[in-house]
């Protein structure tokens, strides 16, 4: 297969899937250093391009490809629904796009202690009032942009393609070193991950 990766961090996905023999992998990313980075782990490989890019901004100029992932970025992205129809513009028809983002009931409300990934539980607040929120991460001040379940699912139907897998990332116990760390990650959701199929 062939792989477009919107936000493609420092690399270390687009080498797993190298090793994997994927035909052609296409990884973009808004940050030079982990450009940098990315170029770095796929080496020489010819099947293998990076490009830095702002998603907001992007045109593809990508060779139409299999699948389209983008994992736990689409919540940084002002104009998803732009990103979408770029995205599903890339896709052969039948192909995939999985994408990943921090789950609606985190992005509702950011006013919670530090190191809140480890409490039993998250205050949801202004659900429905969609749009920017900021947080505290690496100790500094980042935007990212609430939307409902709702909307994720409407963005990605309208942009032409049909739901085929969701998940709200269930913790599995076999992943974790503790039952307390366990049960804390059970009582929040704090992933959201969907598929959909290129009509």
């Amino acid at each position: 297969m062939s792989v477009l990766e919107l936000g493609c961090g420092d690399g270390r996905y687009a080498r797993e899937l190298l090793a994997a023999g994927v035909r052609a992998y296409s990884g973009i990313d808004g940050s030079a250093r982990m450009v940098a980075a990315a170029r770095a782990a796929v080496g020489a490989d010819e099947r293998a391009s990076v490009v830095h890019a702002d998603l907001d901004r992007w045109e593809p100029d990508v060779a139409e490809v299999d699948v389209v992932v983008a994992r736990m970025v689409l919540h940084y992205v002002d104009d998803l629904e732009r990103l979408l129809r770029q995205s599903r513009a890339c896709l052969a028809t039948g192909g995939t796009y999985t994408f990943s983002v921090e789950h609606p009931v985190i992005t509702s409300n950011y006013a919670q202690p530090d190191g809140a990934p480890r409490v039993r539980t998250w205050q949801d607040s202004g659900y429905f009032d969609e749009g920017r929120r900021t947080c505290r991460w690496l100790g500094a001040e980042v935007g990212k942009h609430h939307r409902t379940v709702e909307r994720y699912l409407s963005l990605l139907s309208g942009a032409g393609f049909a739901l085929s897998g969701f998940s709200e990332g269930r913790p599995q116990q076999g992943h974790f070193d503790s039952q307390e760390r366990y049960q804390a990650m059970r009582d929040v959701p704090f992933y959201l991950i969907i598929r959909g199929i290129a009509r």
